[in-house]
């Protein structure tokens, strides 16, 4: 245990998914994930003065387990932990978020004004119910100091949804983790606890909502010595209102500081402000029933090689979902295929028709020219206007051409030597 872990004091709350994909993918998988929690907690500081630690399980609903001040000693709490039952029903993430949020993080249930607080949640889908709110719920918790970890469990999470719960600046490995399956979910148990060591060396200043004071901000000099910066209110300055704070998608301000994160489908690069193409086919296939996963800038399709369901386009955020959006049928396809090649042959009769008329229109021209002389207007540039005056209009050789007097026996519409041009209708 490095020497950061062993004075880290935080606030901890695991939000732990316990619905029905959990023992549907194994059995023995809860079990898994509770000696996951246990591992973590096997390596921190657990104390009063220390690191404190609770419980938020969530299925149909998200309920405490225990709080932060129902037990200050390690071994007693892994007890706690190890004997939390499994529920089984929906995967009601924003439920867990709002218990930890509203219930295990306050004065009341054992949270500390001055120390930071850290949540991790652990998931093994996407959200099945109030799915809309998860996001939101989520950066809402994060406004309010709430350092959020996220981890997913096997290939059935939703990436997306994942990342976006997590803080910032969002990055896998620091801010969430994946695990392939349960069985080896203590491969990432190190990385976890170095990035809850580091969230509380790191950050030593810290703004929170204190209730009837409003936002107030603090500054650890040690573990015991936490003293507010001011003797008043601290004002949030707001950097994404000027250039967007140098991110090229969104600019996402908090208390005290700000990030850039990007858009579905997008991952932010090194330089923490720009966004590049994730390539969601690379390491896994999002798609359904042997689909094809096909890459795109910012998104990315399902191709099905027979059957009704024909080429589908698949919505990046609802990746893992049963369902696709913006589906085209084969037979789609095909009479997409035909209407073209129709169109195509008009458009050619079209044309030959125009040409067989203007021959006609042509030669009926010619014939006229050789019963009336008077049908030809012959324009110079010194005599062109009393030439209209007499004749009308019926053959205009150009000013500029310089060629004038030409001669126009041929029936061209438009001569680019003589810049002659035919009117004779």
């Amino acid at each position: 245990m490095s020497q950061d872990c062993n004075s880290a004091t935080v606030d901890l709350v695991f939000v732990v998914d316990s619905s029905g994909s959990i023992e549907e993918a194994g059995a023995g998988n809860w079990n898994l994930v509770l000696n996951f929690v246990n591992q973590v907690i096997n390596q921190l500081n657990i104390g009063e003065t220390q690191t404190r630690v609770a419980v938020t399980r969530f299925a149909n609903i998200g309920e405490s387990m225990f709080n932060l001040n129902t037990d200050y000693n390690k071994q007693s709490i892994q007890n706690r932990v190890i004997g939390i039952s499994y529920v089984d029903g929906n995967t009601n993430t924003s439920g867990g978020i709002r218990d930890m949020h509203f219930n295990q993080f306050t004065e009341p249930n054992g949270d500390r004004l001055g120390v930071p607080n850290v949540a991790i949640i652990i998931t093994d889908g996407v959200s099945t119910y109030d799915k809309a709110r998860t996001i939101p719920d989520a950066i809402d918790a994060r406004n309010n100091g709430i350092k959020i970890i996220s981890v997913g469990i096997t290939n059935a999470i939703d990436e997306n949804e994942l990342r976006q719960m997590s803080s910032m600046p969002q990055e896998e490995g620091r801010n969430y983790f994946r695990s392939a399956d349960f069985n080896q979910l203590d491969t990432i148990v190190d990385a976890i606890v170095a990035e809850t060591c580091t969230v509380v060396s790191s950050e030593f200043l810290y703004c929170k909502d204190t209730g009837e004071n409003g936002n107030q901000c603090f500054c650890t000099y040690d573990t015991c010595d936490i003293r507010p910066t001011n003797s008043t209110q601290c004002t949030d300055i707001d950097e994404c209102e000027t250039d967007n704070g140098g991110c090229e998608q969104n600019c996402l301000n908090q208390q005290g500081d700000y990030f850039c994160s990007c858009n579905n489908g997008y991952v932010l690069r090194d330089d923490r402000r720009t966004c590049g193409d994730v390539n969601e086919c690379q390491n896994s296939n999002p798609c359904f029933n042997g689909q094809q996963c096909v890459n795109t800038y910012g998104s990315y399709y399902c191709i099905a090689t027979g059957g009704a369901q024909g080429l589908s386009a698949v919505d990046p955020a609802a990746a893992g979902a049963a369902s696709t959006t913006g589906v085209v049928t084969q037979s789609t396809v095909v009479l997409s295929s035909v209407l073209s090649a129709v169109v195509a042959v008009l458009v050619a009769v079209a044309v030959v028709l125009t040409i067989r008329y203007g021959r006609r229109r042509c030669a009926s021209g010619k014939s006229q020219k050789s019963t009336s002389s008077s049908s030809r207007l012959h324009i110079s540039p010194s005599s062109h206007a009393s030439n209209v005056d007499t004749f009308g209009f019926s053959t205009v050789s150009s000013k500029f051409s310089g060629r004038p007097g030409l001669d126009m026996d041929d029936c061209t519409t438009i001569d680019s030597t003589s810049s002659t041009v035919d009117m004779n209708y």
